[in-house]
């Protein structure tokens, strides 16, 4: 699926686009087929045929009201199918080794999904609107394929144009940050005002007993020509309100936002030293641990937005607390406890960025787990599709130590990572404390006794299964 082009009309925004037959690829599994498109959300209620849909955001106004939603098809196709859809199921848990886990019984498809000439019945659908760092994003979800279950064959709408008409609301800039991230994923980047003209600026967060160990990367972002701010936790604990000490500071960081232009924001410490802010994730049903349906989100003090507990019910970002999860600031944290790991930590990061050792910098790992094994499920053949789509043909040494290829276990990883790794992307069971390689785990304990001591790694991904 392409965007083709993008234009404003009074108030109306158009985007053309199409689905073709090339870009529709088809998963069989019990007797049934999933058509699955890139990028695609599959947001199906239980029952009913798993069918992709596409999210299409547009920028519009702050205050403006979206008056209508026209999906105009130029030209469809039909498909064939070999197979029913597959039905949605519910969720589910996977197995897991010694510990019983009670089977769903399969469901089939709804009655009232047969009796229906196509589904889903429209084309679109209004999703929610958000604010990325001062800009105004409205969501709208397409399907621009559509099943019909009598015959049992899909529509393929291969050329449609998608018109949003909006009214009222007014023009505001936002932040450099917004408008780089809202023009890589808006249809109309065009619409977009131009950002806020003052330098965007550098806040660090630590306690004031590890600023000293912070100051030499406070000046050598000065040296680069940011402008950075600092302050200690002690003292916005005592100028600023909030329910606990991670509201006072994420107070303290809007204001900064607000006023002051800040686009980055550092916290200096782990949790025992700037408060994590736990928040709802999912109902996960495993039963294996007391808090297995909230995880530790930092994207708290990045989306700046309301307060995470619109309800009032003290449980951090549920759908009710009407969260957008767009960031309005890039928020980091050095994951230090004290003044000796923050001074090796800044230590590290100034090499990195001044004369990093040159072994290593354009070296990547790949860690690839088997997720499960009834379906069988190897995370490695993920890692090579971001491998195609992500890294240039050249230029990258990557090492992959997957379980499909017998390679992947703690001792191998922490190997790896202390010889030097720029880039870790890690798909595999794991939690907060703990990640799976393979027919092991590593813990925290075994991440602070790493012998990397010349490298930092830059980013390391890790995709919670």
């Amino acid at each position: 699926m392409c965007l083709l082009w993008c234009m404003v009309v009074g108030m109306t925004v158009s985007y053309k686009g199409g689905v073709t037959k090339d870009d529709v690829k088809f998963y069989h599994t019990k007797g049934y087929v999933i058509p699955r498109l890139a990028d695609a959300v599959y947001d199906n209620p239980v029952g009913y045929p798993t069918l992709p849909s596409i999210p299409i955001f547009f920028y519009v106004p702050e205050g403006a009201k979206v008056t209508n939603c026209e999906f105009k098809v130029i030209h469809r196709e039909i498909m064939a199918l070999d197979a029913p859809i597959y039905p949605t199921q519910p969720p589910a848990i996977k197995p897991i080794p010694g510990k019983e886990i009670p089977v769903p019984e399969f469901v089939h498809l709804k009655e009232e999904v047969k009796s229906l000439a196509i589904y889903p019945e429209t084309y679109t659908r209004l999703g929610d609107i958000g604010n990325l760092s001062g800009y105004h994003v409205q969501e709208v979800i397409i399907y621009p394929v559509r099943y019909l279950p009598n015959k049992n064959v899909l529509e393929l709408v291969t050329e449609f144009e998608l018109q949003l008409t909006y009214e009222g609301g007014k023009h505001s800039s936002g932040s450099i940050l917004g408008y780089e991230l809202a023009s890589g994923i808006v249809a109309n980047p065009s619409d977009l005002p131009a950002p806020k003209s003052s330098s965007p600026a550098y806040l660090v967060i630590t306690a004031s007993s590890m600023m000293d160990e912070f100051t030499p990367l406070i000046d050598w972002k000065r040296q680069k020509g940011l402008h950075v701010i600092t302050q200690n936790i002690q003292w916005i604990y005592s100028h600023y309100e909030g329910l606990d000490c991670a509201a006072k500071i994420r107070n303290y960081i809007r204001d900064m936002y607000e006023d002051s232009n800040v686009v980055f924001v550092l916290l200096g410490g782990d949790t025992n030293i700037i408060p994590k802010r736990i928040a709802f994730a999912m109902c996960c049903e495993a039963n294996l641990a007391p808090d297995e349906d909230s995880i530790c989100a930092d994207l708290y003090y990045s989306d700046l937005d309301g307060t995470w507990d619109a309800d009032g019910d003290a449980v951090y970002g549920e759908v009710t607390d009407n969260v957008d999860l767009y960031p309005d600031v890039i928020v980091g944290r050095a994951s230090v406890n004290d003044s000796d790991e923050a001074a090796i930590w800044v230590d590290k990061l100034l090499t990195y960025e001044r004369n990093p050792p040159g072994d290593y910098e354009n070296r990547a790992l790949f860690l690839g787990e088997i997720l499960w094994w009834d379906p069988y499920t190897d995370a490695g053949i993920g890692k090579d599709m971001i491998e195609e789509a992500a890294f240039p043909p050249a230029g990258w040494e990557i090492t992959k130590l997957y379980e499909s290829l017998g390679n992947e276990d703690p001792d191998a990883v922490i190997a790896e990572v202390n010889a030097g790794k720029n880039l870790i992307n890690h798909d595999g069971h794991a939690w907060w404390y703990v990640m799976g390689v393979g027919n092991g785990y590593i813990s925290n304990y075994e991440m602070t006794v790493l012998r990397n001591t010349s490298y930092i790694a830059h980013r390391v991904v890790v995709s919670l299964s």
